[in-house]
């Protein structure tokens, strides 16, 4: 756990802490990826690094679980997830 200087650690921020969405009811943070591409025909993929939080003055609070090769970031509201599908694909 690293203390951020804002009075919380890491730990509290990933955890929620004191940016619940649930109290407002809208979405205090966003995801943060960077776009690896892999050239040639393959599509680029997107690789979560970490979560940024929106502060009250619109501000962000950027915590990064990896550092991107290539130096850029992309922040964005997180994509609902879809909990009934399966995390194998389906198979048994």
């Amino acid at each position: 756990m690293m203390n951020t200087g804002t009075g919380m650690t890491t730990e509290g921020m990933r955890t929620g802490g004191a940016h619940t969405p649930e109290s407002s009811g809208e979405r205090k943070w966003k995801a943060v990826y960077t776009i690896v591409d892999k050239g040639g025909e393959r599509r680029p993929f997107w690789l979560r690094l970490g979560t940024a939080f929106i502060n009250k003055d619109q501000s962000l609070t950027v915590v990064l679980d990896a550092n991107p090769n290539n130096g850029k970031l992309h922040i964005r509201d997180p994509e609902p997830r879809d909990d009934r599908a399966p995390l194998d694909g389906g198979a048994r």
